[in-house]
């Protein structure tokens, strides 16, 4: 009986999330609408960020705002008030709203077709990359005033702003070595930015050296695990009233970083064995010359022979070079690798 109140509770709280999202976006709209502009230049401002906003932040499964709920539910473990939900529900979307500023820029980096079954932001006629650019400062700086607003006078304010802080500091850190790991500036500890070459893109490369789990680790627990389990976790917590030199902190990073990776490793699957009707996307990993789990189990199994076809192939963006990939993953037996070790992942977290 005691578990159906906590998961009635829960459900009350997820519905609670859900429809409050046209809230804290008018919340934030409203505050640009105090700006000292022109009324007709205002209004188009208001126009275009409303449409930013909703084309890039609904659509999702919202894994990450759900967390915050689900977390926060389970810690005060006791009937929540409307007031105490609104201030969950706020971190929760405000999660969503630095999730859809990372999909932006990921997208124009990865040069990204679909997302969420949609054109990618960038690919819109009356947005384009110069202003997708500055979308993405808009959206991940427009959470500091929602939390602020919601927020601003509670207690945990200052460690929950430290946290978004500190995870916006690690995704960027992880979605630069996602980009640029296989570049020649990662080939060599001497090298560094070409400060005189402002002409001639560097040509897809693999440095064999990064092919390797402990690389591949480094990447994803910064560019995913973070602001996709760590934060949203916390954020529950430290709403909760859990001080922050509790252990449980510590505890919680260690079981964030095991579903980073894992989470990763799944998306890296999909990429590839998913077709578009599952994911919303166009799988791009080969072409983009990402470094995948996939990419490193093969090259941890195959012949020398099938390297070099990798090393050749793998970054080029066509429909030959691709098919030699997926045929060497085939191969291999890849997927079979993969599913036991999704497996044996999930029984490690559950541990």
């Amino acid at each position: 009986m005691e578990k159906e109140t906590v998961t009635d509770e829960a459900d009350s709280g997820l519905e609670f999330f859900r429809s409050m999202y046209d809230k804290y976006r008018d919340a934030f709209l409203d505050h640009i609408g105090e700006l000292v502009l022109e009324d007709h230049i205002k209004q188009h401002i208001l126009k275009y960020y409303k449409v930013l906003f909703d084309y890039n932040c609904l659509g999702g499964k919202n894994n990450r705002g759900i967390l915050v709920i689900l977390i926060y539910e389970y810690v005060k473990n006791r009937d929540i008030n409307n007031s105490e939900w609104e201030k969950a529900a706020c971190l929760a979307w405000c999660i969503e709203i630095l999730q859809a500023s990372f999909l932006v820029a990921d997208d124009i980096m990865d040069k990204g077709e679909t997302r969420r079954n949609k054109h990618c932001w960038y690919l819109l006629k009356d947005v384009e990359t110069k202003n997708a650019v500055n979308d993405c400062l808009l959206l991940s700086n427009s959470i500091y005033k929602i939390i602020e607003i919601y927020l601003g006078n509670d207690t945990c304010y200052n460690n929950i702003i430290a946290a978004f802080r500190d995870t916006v500091l690690k995704t960027i850190i992880g979605q630069h070595l996602d980009t640029n790991i296989f570049s020649n500036k990662y080939a060599d500890t001497n090298n560094g930015v070409d400060i005189n070459n402002i002409t001639v893109p560097e040509q897809a490369t693999i440095n064999t050296k990064m092919i390797n789990f402990d690389v591949y680790k480094n990447v994803v627990v910064h560019k995913t695990a973070y602001y996709s389990f760590f934060l949203p976790i916390s954020c529950g917590m430290h709403l909760s009233g859990i001080a922050m030199d509790n252990l449980l902190y510590k505890k919680i990073e260690d079981i964030s970083i095991m579903m980073g990776e894992y989470f990763q490793a799944h998306d890296d699957y999909l990429d590839i064995y998913e077709d578009f009707t599952q994911t919303g996307k166009i799988g791009s990993d080969i072409q983009n010359n990402k470094l995948t789990w996939l990419l490193v189990k093969a090259f941890e199994l195959c012949s020398e022979s099938d390297k070099e076809k990798i090393i050749k192939n793998y970054g080029k963006n066509n429909v030959a070079s691709v098919k030699i990939i997926d045929s060497i993953y085939e191969k291999y037996n890849i997927k079979e690798h993969y599913n036991k070790y999704e497996q044996a992942q999930k029984e490690k977290i559950i541990e």
